[in-house]
C-alpha cells in the first residue's frame, strides 16, 4: 500500500511535469514592445501611397515696361523746297486791310495752303499743342488737323483743343471745297469773318468753347448746305440775324453762354429740318410768341426763355 501511494505520486509529478513541456513547446512567444511599434510601422508605409510632389511655383512674367514716348521731330523742310511766305497778321476787324476773296472756281491746291498759312499765322502756329507737317511742302493731308479729297483739295480742318489763340483770318474763306470745320475748345477771339460765308460746301461749324466777339454775320445765311451750326460759349453780342432763316438744311443751332439780344427771328420758322435750338443763358435773346411759339412745338430739343409779354 505504501509503495502503490508513492508510485501514484512518480507518476502524477511526471505527468504535471511532462505537461508544462508540452504547453511550453507550443505557445507562441509574446512580441516585445519594440517588435510591436515595428511592425505597426511597417504596415503604414505600405498602405500609404506614394505622394506626389507639389508643382513648381512659377511666378507671373515681369510686365514689361511701357514704350518710352518719343516726340515728333521737328519738321525741316524737303530739299529744294521753297520756304513759305509769313503774311503779316492784321486785326480781324480792320476791314481797310482786308484781302480780296478769290472766286471759287479760280482756287486750288496753291490757294489752299496759303489760306492755310494765314490760319497758321493768324493763331500762334508754332505755339499749337500739335503743328505736325505745317508748313512744309508735304501734301496738305500730312498736315496735323487737315482732310483733302482726291485731288488735294482741303475738305476738313479738326483743330479741336489745339492752343489756337488769336483770331479766324478772312482767308479761310477761299477755302472752296471745305466741308467741316471744327475749332472747339480754344481761344479763339475776334469776330467772326463774313468771309466764311463763300464756302457754299460747308456743312458742319463748330466754334464753341472759344472768345469770339461781335455780331453773328448774316453772310452764314449763304451756306446753304450747312447741317451743324455750333457758337455756345463765347462773347458774341447783337441779334440773332433772321438771314439764318436761309438755312433749310439745318438740323442743329446751338447759341448757349453768349451775350445775344432781341427775339428769335421769325424766319426761323422756315427751318423746318431743325431738331436742336439752343439759345438759353444770353443777355436778354428770348423766343416771341406766335408764330415761333407754335413752331418750337415741332423741335424735338429746344431750350431757351420766352419773351415776356408786352
Amino acid at each position: 500500500m505504501q509503495f502503490s501511494k508513492g508510485l501514484a505520486v512518480a507518476v502524477l509529478l511526471a505527468a504535471l511535469v511532462l505537461a508544462g513541456l508540452v504547453g511550453c513547446s507550443t505557445a507562441a512567444p509574446v512580441p516585445s514592445i519594440d517588435a510591436t511599434v515595428e511592425a505597426k510601422v511597417q504596415a503604414t508605409l505600405v498602405a500609404a501611397p506614394t505622394q506626389t510632389p507639389l508643382a513648381t511655383y512659377t511666378p507671373y512674367p515681369t510686365a514689361a515696361p511701357a514704350a518710352t514716348y518719343t516726340p515728333y521731330p521737328t519738321q525741316t523742310p524737303l530739299p529744294g523746297a521753297t520756304p513759305v511766305s509769313m503774311p503779316t497778321p492784321f486785326p480781324a476787324d480792320d476791314q481797310s486791310h482786308r484781302p480780296t476773296p478769290i472766286p471759287a472756281n479760280e482756287t486750288s491746291v496753291d490757294t489752299d495752303r496759303a489760306a492755310l498759312v494765314a490760319f497758321y499765322n493768324a493763331t500762334g502756329g508754332p505755339d499749337w499743342n500739335n503743328d505736325w507737317n505745317w508748313l512744309t511742302d508735304r501734301p496738305l493731308g500730312n498736315w496735323n488737323g487737315v482732310t483733302t479729297d482726291g485731288s488735294g483739295r482741303v475738305t476738313e480742318l479738326e483743330l479741336s483743343n489745339n492752343n489756337l489763340v488769336g483770331y479766324i483770318p478772312p482767308e479761310l474763306g477761299n477755302l472752296s471745297h471745305l466741308t467741316r470745320i471744327r475749332f472747339l475748345g480754344n481761344s479763339l477771339s475776334g469776330s467772326i469773318p463774313p468771309e466764311m460765308g463763300n464756302l457754299a460746301n460747308l456743312t458742319v461749324l463748330i466754334l464753341n468753347h472759344n472768345e469770339l466777339t461781335g455780331q453773328i454775320p448774316p453772310e452764314l445765311g449763304n451756306l446753304s448746305g450747312l447741317t451743324q451750326l455750333y457758337l455756345p460759349d463765347n462773347k458774341l453780342t447783337g441779334n440773332v440775324p433772321p438771314e439764318l432763316g436761309n438755312l433749310s438744311n439745318l438740323t442743329q443751332l446751338v447759341l448757349f453762354q453768349n451775350k445775344l439780344t432781341g427775339e428769335i427771328p421769325m424766319t426761323f420758322t422756315m427751318l423746318t429740318e431743325l431738331f436742336d435750338f439752343g439759345w438759353a443763358v444770353n443777355d436778354g435773346l428770348c423766343a416771341p410768341l406766335n408764330p415761333i411759339q407754335d413752331w418750337l412745338q415741332g423741335i424735338r430739343l429746344a431750350d431757351g426763355p420766352t419773351c415776356p409779354r408786352r
